[in-house]
């Protein structure tokens, strides 16, 4: 089974200068969700993780950077 976990990086983007992703144990991006601000973008992979833990996914909680 897969382990995913979440980050926030910066967008090249002038409209949403954050970028949200989720990726698995090998790196891959399966998600991404470009957001304004950087406590958008912590929500947003807040939500996502917690949505794949409900599906019974194995979830790494880090700490946004």
């Amino acid at each position: 089974m897969p382990t995913y976990t979440g980050t926030v990086i910066d967008s090249d983007e002038d409209d949403f200068p954050f970028l949200a992703i989720v990726t698995d144990e090998n790196g891959d991006v399966i998600g991404s969700y470009p957001v304004r601000t950087r406590t958008d973008g912590e929500a947003a992979v807040a939500d996502a993780l917690k949505e794949l833990k409900d599906r019974g996914a194995k979830v790494i909680d880090a700490p946004p950077q």
